[in-house]
This record gives C-alpha cells, sequence and structure tokens, in this order.
C-alpha cells in the first residue's frame, strides 16, 4: 500500500473550498522529464504548494512516485488541474516522472492503487475515457481536452515509453495490475453425445435452470441429448431434464 505524505497538503486557506461534483477521477502525469530522481513527486508537490498564491496557479490532489504519493489539493474538494473539468472531479492524480522500468513500475502500481482507491470512495466508476461529457468514470486529461476544455494530451506519451498502452491502462484501472479479465463462457452449438469434464453437472427441470431436477451426472459421465438454443446461448436437453452446455462442464464426443 502506498504511502500518502500530507508535507504539501494546502492549508484551510489556500487553493478552493468549494466541494466538486462526484463524476470524474482525472489522471495526468507531470510532464517534467527533468525531474526524474526519488523526490520527483516530492519536489512536484513542494513547487505546486510554494506556487499556490501566484498570479496562475495550479494544482491536483496528489502526485506519485515509486516512493510516496504527495497530497496537495484535499480530496472532495475542487482542484485547479484541468480547467473547466475540475468542480466534476473529487480527484486529480498525477504520476511523476521516474528514470528507471523498475521505478516505473512501482510508481505506476501506486498510480493505479490510488486511482482505484478514490473511484470506491466517490462511487466512481472505473470505465476509462468513456462517452462525452457527463459520461462518469476514470478520465485522462487528454480526454478532458478532447470533450470538454484545454489541449492537454497526457498521460499517454509518457506512460508508452515504458509499454504501457491505453487498452493495459483501462484494463489496470479497471481490474487492477496482474489481474486477469473474467473468461468469456463458451456453449457447444453441435452434438448429440457429450461426457461431463466438470467434477459434476446438475440437471434442471426447466431450460432456464430455475428448477433443479436433484439428479447430477459425474464426471467423466457420457449423456446423450440435444442442443437447444436458450436465448443467446444453448443448453442440452437431455431424457431427464436440461444440462449445461458450457464447454467448461462438458465437451462433445459425436
Amino acid at each position: 500500500m502506498v504511502k500518502v505524505s500530507k508535507e504539501f497538503a494546502l492549508s484551510t486557506n489556500q487553493g478552493s473550498g468549494d466541494k466538486a461534483r462526484h463524476n470524474y477521477i482525472i489522471i495526468h502525469d507531470t510532464a517534467n522529464d527533468t525531474n526524474k530522481s526519488k523526490d520527483s513527486a516530492k519536489n512536484e508537490a513542494s513547487y505546486m504548494k510554494r506556487n499556490i498564491n501566484g498570479q496562475y496557479p495550479a494544482y491536483t490532489h496528489m502526485i506519485v512516485n515509486d516512493v510516496a504519493a504527495y497530497e496537495v489539493g484535499e480530496p472532495g474538494y475542487v482542484a485547479w488541474g484541468a480547467g473547466n473539468a475540475n468542480y466534476d472531479s473529487p480527484f486529480q492524480i498525477e504520476l511523476a516522472h521516474v528514470d528507471s522500468q523498475v521505478r516505473f513500475n512501482k510508481s505506476y502500481a501506486n498510480f493505479i492503487e490510488l486511482i482505484r482507491k478514490y473511484a470506491k470512495i466517490y462511487n466512481i466508476p472505473l470505465t476509462f475515457d468513456k462517452g462525452k461529457a457527463g459520461n462518469r468514470g476514470v478520465k485522462s486529461h487528454y480526454w478532458v481536452s478532447k470533450n470538454i476544455w484545454g489541449d492537454h494530451s497526457d498521460p499517454f506519451k509518457y506512460l508508452e515509453k515504458w509499454g504501457i498502452s491505453k487498452k493495459q491502462l483501462a484494463h489496470d484501472i479497471k481490474y487492477g495490475i496482474g489481474k486477469k479479465t473474467a473468461k468469456k463462457a463458451t456453449y457447444l452449438n453441435t452434438g448429440n453425445e457429450f461426457k461431463v469434464k466438470a467434477k459434476y453437472v446438475n440437471v434442471y427441470s426447466d431450460i432456464s435452470f430455475k428448477q433443479y431436477h436433484g439428479k447430477k451426472f459425474a464426471k467423466g459421465s457420457i449423456i446423450t441429448g440435444n442442443i437447444v438454443h436458450y436465448g443467446s446461448i444453448t443448453r442440452i436437453k437431455t431424457n431427464c431434464g436440461y444440462i449445461s452446455s458450457n464447454t467448461k462442464f462438458v465437451t462433445k464426443i459425436k
């Protein structure tokens, strides 16, 4: 779990005091390739804090690298990081630059962890860059520029440098790093003789599988039946009821 430091958190009289609507988690990278040391996130947070009273102050809620995450703006309140989308984002996060693949992998893991954490806190869907303005979810700064306001393209160029595509990013946001998507079930479409692959398959009296027959076929059982359609999938109709045609449970013999 990534450590979050409040060393550079804005004080109560700094930044915006307005609560943000819970529509978007907005993600950025710092675009500062001259700041890649172990203190890259710390330095960026310090800069935002020091310049909060400047002519054009800008800040996000958090900046993260492989060492730690630094809170600047208070999550839940408006941050000044994405123009006209600010009032719709209770959490904006920046990925600080680093100088090695090993450090990037850790930084990226921390980045994804925090995105998913705050999406859960604010009940924001883990969909990425979907739809137009008003479609809730996790959004890149590039998406904001294309659909709401601005001319930014982050964080894609920086992520691609270290081997993370937009598709991979969307997957990791939705499922977490290292998690696999659920394998889509496949169903038999032909056959009249089948063998049970699983430990057992239940027999149901009705095709909708609402009424359990009380019988089950054990692994290795040979079953005679016909493929019948049930909506977009199929079932196997036997002489004693219906069983699944999911290839995880049964295989066709002939």
